[in-house]
């Protein structure tokens, strides 16, 4: 067994995420708890090295990507960033459900972030957290949406067999990876540890997987059959050993994250980190560790139903899930993104749902379309048929971009905040109408089209994920609780005017509803024109 030595630095809460930038000659790391990206030169072939400099970005960082010019890709608390070396930031909007954080990540041997979330609450937390891929597009690509803690990745030599760890699983899950497209092949249980909780990981050049062992003092090899490498184990002077990677000019030192952080397993922690040893093995990949649960938004009862709703039966249980439609592939478009996730079609197999979205569906303009408050669309197929009368055209589904197609429900006419279950397990809530665009207008080829959408008032809605499930062609759909209001979505797209904004403002002050961005703007437009 060989034993880490500690690197002349300071203390740190939850260090993490260990990189090497070979062009700068220089190792970098985070502290996530303290929100600070570090990095610090590589000084001689004794694996020391210099003085760090120190980023503080007032969050968490969940992970860092060395870039040129000293800037840095990072997962912040619920956004990715640009990080300049001067400390300048350069947001995305909000990817990540409020009550999580995006945590370990790392760049795949393509060149895309690949990262997963956490839960900020107390205890062990759901189930429906994510994997995530930016694509080179800018859109956001699920891998996985059940997860417990995503932690570390890695990725074999050749690039087609991509690791990943869900600490609160114990388990490294294996798959097949496609470095020249967006599939990946369907996970499988590669390794259960019944001894340990496995945080972060790289991969060297022989195939075999480098493990941190959180509250387990020690960094672990296992082969690519899964066999662990006894002679390999690095005994490390701290219990919670959050992360590894390959580091220095020959990649032959193995730096290490520890963390003072005191999180499950409950223990004292030295926080000598990052700490190395002299170990001759190439880096392919590796990355990051834990925290807890998620947090429920908004306020709710026991029953699950958000404060001050009401139960409701308005289908009497006759209303279905029509169709299920995801991307079918990125179309060209004239807009600024230059490409289009429009293109939706219809799925004959469960999908799963989590509070981004259909698994495998994207978008590619995130400003107007997708995020936690607009996961889904639902349009009805009773107004897709008026529209197909009108047109003298079929509106199969999927071809207005929407992810459900309904029979049965008046979704326009659902109230704002109004809440259905589909299937057995998915609960969803109404949050806003779809707002017609030029891409929508391109789509259909239909003179005037925006303006005879609007004035149609039959928008459909968008939908936010209030507790995530498996869907099907099929499935039924009832609406369950009604805030009262008596705002619908389309009586706002139509006429949004002081009095609904009164009756909606009332109803978020009592916890009935939770509003979305763009309503509460345009409800202070409505206040504006009245005054």
């Amino acid at each position: 067994m060989t034993t880490a030595h500690p690197l002349d630095t300071e203390n740190f809460i939850l260090s993490e995420g260990p990189t090497w930038d070979a062009a700068g000659g220089r190792v970098g790391w985070v502290d996530i708890e303290a929100g600070r990206i570090l990095s610090a030169p590589w000084s001689d072939g004794e694996g020391r090295v210099g003085v760090a400099s120190s980023i503080s970005i007032g969050e968490y960082v969940g992970c860092a990507v060395p870039l040129a010019h000293g800037r840095a890709l990072a997962a912040l608390t619920r956004q990715l960033a640009i990080v300049d070396a001067d400390g300048t930031i350069r947001r995305s909007r909000e990817l990540v459900p409020q009550g999580s954080r995006f945590n370990d990540g790392k760049v795949d041997p393509a060149g895309r972030l690949v990262v997963g979330t956490l839960g900020l609450g107390i205890g062990e937390g759901g189930w429906d957290h994510l994997l995530m891929r930016l694509e080179f597009d800018g859109t956001m690509t699920i891998l996985d949406d059940d997860l417990g803690l995503s932690n570390g990745l890695g990725w074999s030599p050749d690039g087609t067999t991509f690791y990943s760890i869900d600490t609160h699983r114990n388990t490294v899950f294996r798959r097949e990876y496609d470095l020249h497209g967006t599939n990946v092949g369907v996970r499988e249980e590669f390794l259960v540890l019944s001894d340990g909780h496995p945080d972060g990981m790289t991969v060297d050049v022989d195939g075999n997987l480098w493990i941190a062992i959180w509250g387990g003092n020690e960094v672990r090899c296992y082969d690519a059959s899964g066999r662990r490498v006894h002679g390999a184990t690095i005994s490390v002077d701290a219990p919670h050993v959050s992360s590894v990677e390959f580091a220095g000019p020959e990649l032959d030192r193995l730096v290490i994250t520890t963390s003072t952080a005191t999180c499950r397993p409950r223990s004292a922690c030295a926080g000598r980190t990052p700490v190395a040893f002299s170990q001759r093995a190439r880096v392919c990949a590796g990355c990051r560790r834990p925290s807890g649960a998620k947090s429920p938004s908004p306020a709710s009862r026991a029953d699950g139903l958000p404060i001050g709703s009401t139960p409701i039966d308005k289908n009497g249980g006759m209303a279905e899930l029509l169709a299920l439609c995801r991307v079918d592939r990125l179309l060209p478009d004239a807009g600024t993104i230059g490409v289009t996730a429009i293109d939706k079609r219809p799925v004959d197999q469960p999908l799963r749902v989590r509070p981004l979205g259909l698994y495998g569906d994207v978008q590619a303009d995130r400003k107007h379309h997708g995020g936690p408050t607009k996961a889904l669309y639902a349009y009805a197929d009773e107004d897709a048929r008026v529209w197909a009368d009108a047109l003298g055209r079929d509106i199969p589904p999927g071809l207005f971009g929407e992810n459900l197609r309904t029979a049965g429900l008046d979704v326009s006419g659902a109230e704002i905040g109004e809440r259905w279950t589909i299937g057995d397990e998915l609960v969803v809530e109404v949050t806003c109408p779809r707002m017609p665009c030029a891409t929508f207008q391109r789509r259909m080829g239909e003179p005037k089209w925006v303006k005879r959408f609007t004035e149609a008032g039959m928008p459909g809605a968008y939908l936010r994920i209030v507790r995530s499930g498996t869907i099907a062609p099929g499935d039924p759909i009832e609406a369950v609780a009604s805030p009262g209001h008596g705002v619908t979505i389309a009586s706002w797209f139509t006429g949004a005017d002081a009095r609904q904004s009164v009756a909606l403002d009332e109803a978020e002050r009592s916890g009935a509803i939770e509003l979305v961005p763009e309503m509460r703007e345009a409800m202070s437009k409505a206040f504006a024109t009245a005054s």
